[in-house]
């Protein structure tokens, strides 16, 4: 079975109701066996988040996960999850403890397709998966550096990542700065990376490893603006870095 559900709580906007009731129908679309669960509260970006109950992440059927604009009472990131048919995770604007978003990732099995947008980290995140195959992060920010662990990992994907004020001139730039990120890239890890970008190449700062290489990407974005010396530089160790490339997009 299928479910897609927007508005859901219309009805009421006291905060203690709506979990109260959220949580039996949860129970209730999980013993129906439900495999595929979108849920949308409010898709205007003023709306206000709502709390789910964690019962939300306990159902063992579910293979596809998608929520907007919700909140979970976790405020240590100790919420208990059992997840594993899961192979498909999308969070859009939502409030997650850092802690509890690492463990989905780590402790999912079969998660092959991850989809993160408009979240805001203020300490390192670091996402270990054997099993992930795809990765996007849209209008994400962080404070620390984000570091991505997956050995099966073939498309990343970066859209307006940790890019709200670039730093063009600064050639040491300040990895918790909120203007920059830090991409840490080891060819050691045996990764079948075939598809990168974008990367920012004033807001980024790509970490290469010296006389190393990554021969699986063929297809690489990058954004820049032709306009400064270190976009050149950077831009000759991305291809040095990278020389299997057949299709290189820019974006201005």
């Amino acid at each position: 079975m299928h479910l897609y559900s927007s508005n859901f709580l219309f009805c009421t906007d006291d905060d203690e109701s709506a979990f109260i009731i959220l949580m039996s129908w949860f129970n209730l679309f999980n013993s129906k066996k439900v495999t595929k669960f979108i849920f949308l509260n409010r898709a205007q970006p003023t709306a206000k988040l709502l709390f789910v109950p964690e019962n939300i992440l306990k159902w063992w059927r579910l293979e596809t996960l998608y929520l907007c604009q919700i909140r979970c009472k976790d405020p240590s990131g100790s919420i208990d999850f059992h997840l594993p048919t899961l192979a498909e995770l999308g969070s859009v604007n939502c409030e997650f403890h850092h802690d509890t978003l690492m463990k989905m990732v780590a402790q999912c099995p079969k998660l092959e397709r991850l989809s993160l947008a408009f979240l805001e980290f203020s300490t390192k995140i670091h996402f270990e998966s054997n099993s992930l195959k795809r990765m996007v992060l849209w209008n994400y920010s962080a404070r620390d550096s984000v570091r991505i662990v997956a050995p099966k990992l073939c498309r990343l994907i970066l859209h307006n990542v940790g890019t709200s004020e670039p730093q063009p001139h600064d050639e040491h730039p300040d990895p918790g700065d909120h203007r920059t990120m830090v991409l840490s890239m080891n060819s050691e890890i045996d990764m079948d990376l075939e598809v990168l970008g974008y990367i920012d190449l004033n807001s980024h700062v790509p970490l290469l490893s010296e006389g190393q290489s990554c021969k699986s990407v063929r297809t690489l974005g990058v954004q820049l603006g032709f306009g400064h010396d270190n976009e050149f530089h950077t831009m000759r160790r991305l291809l040095k870095y990278f020389p299997s490339v057949e299709n290189l997009y820019i974006q201005l």
